[in-house]
């Protein structure tokens, strides 16, 4: 179950990422004309539906390719200075000014021989990834995913994806295996929750720096969450 969820949501990810480095080299990007930009990023979006396709200008102003000139600004987003340096930024978890939803940001800059002059990019539902997930999973697991801003990026119970993971009392056996999980590349841990004892597997993912877990009731709970 951990092998999938690693391997499903890297995939989705590198989906979306392969084809905007691509993009980001061509001429068409380099112009910083957004006439010509859209088409390249159209169809990536006809392949990915699940998310929402976008190209950003240095001041934050952007343009989706579902609605145009958008009227908020990604300058406040905390990935948009990194990818302003150069780096790549795949999996921070923002909510999206065009929809409201809980997204995964796979951004990349776009670069002339002066330095970057914008940003190609792509917000994935993270709602729409769990389903996914959940399909393939067998529903004896729980599973979750920690980003490295410390919420949950993923989460069986959807209602989860984004809560910060402070607000679970470290004190709690929950509470504890959290910070175990965090400390350590990967490992195994047991932890109480809801009333129910759990054995859980994690490894850390090289791509997005987030933390996979799955968990499953050990024998005597089983009728607890089925």
């Amino acid at each position: 179950a951990l092998d999938i969820l690693v391997a499903e949501t890297d995939g989705q990810l590198k989906a979306v990422l392969r084809p905007l480095e691509l993009a980001a080299v061509t001429t068409e990007a380099q112009s910083g004309d957004w006439q010509k930009i859209r088409p390249l990023l159209a169809a990536l979006a006809a392949k990915e539906p699940d998310a929402v396709l976008w190209y950003a200008y240095p001041n934050g102003t952007y343009y989706t390719v579902s609605d145009g000139l958008a009227s908020a600004s990604l300058k406040t987003r905390p990935y948009f200075p990194l990818v302003l340096a150069g780096n790549e930024s795949v999996g921070m978890v923002v909510v999206s000014h065009a929809t409201g939803k809980n997204t995964a940001i796979v951004a990349v800059p776009v670069r002339d021989r002066q330095g970057v002059t914008g940003i190609a990019g792509a917000s994935l539902y993270l709602d729409t990834l769990t389903d996914t997930l959940r399909s393939e999973i067998p529903k004896s697991f729980v599973f979750y995913a920690i980003d490295t801003e410390n919420r949950f990026s993923l989460h069986s119970d959807k209602g989860q994806i984004s809560r910060n993971i402070t607000t679970i009392g470290q004190e709690t056996s929950f509470g504890q295996a959290i910070g175990t999980i965090r400390s350590q590349d990967s490992g195994t841990v047991a932890y109480d929750d809801g009333g129910v004892h759990y054995s859980a597997r994690f490894r850390s993912d090289p791509l997005t720096g987030w933390r996979f877990v799955v968990a499953w009731p050990q024998a005597g709970n089983l009728t607890a969450v089925a």
